[in-house]
């Protein structure tokens, strides 16, 4: 199963990853969640929390074509689950004042935004 990779943000409450990623996950019911340094991600750290059905990353991304969503979701269902992207969005994040896109192949040449 293929991950989704969400860029998020929201113009009347800039926050840090920090806040953020407390903030996405109450959102989504996930209690158990964890921050996790790397050097490989923006500032040096990133955080992580699942479900039984799909695995978030939640951290910054410092791709200035999409500066106005500062926030990077990648979401994985778990091997055989199923995972309905737009309730996520509709739902929960869009319901909560965010701004929204979903980029197919981020990072890549070929990459293309759709903004919810």
């Amino acid at each position: 199963m293929r991950s989704f990779d969400l860029l998020v943000g929201r113009e009347d409450a800039p926050c840090d990853l920090n806040s953020f990623a407390r903030e996405f996950f109450a959102l989504i019911g996930v209690d158990d969640f964890r921050e996790r340094d790397s050097s490989h991600y923006v500032n040096g750290n990133y955080y992580v929390g699942s479900t039984n059905e799909v695995s978030f990353q939640v951290m910054l991304h410092d791709d200035p074509e999409h500066a106005d969503l500062p926030f990077w979701i990648e979401i994985t269902p778990k091997e055989g689950k199923e995972f309905d992207l737009h309730s996520l969005v509709g739902r929960t994040l869009l319901a909560s004042g965010h701004k929204v896109a979903e980029v197919l192949n981020f990072g890549l040449r070929d990459e293309k935004r759709r903004d919810f």
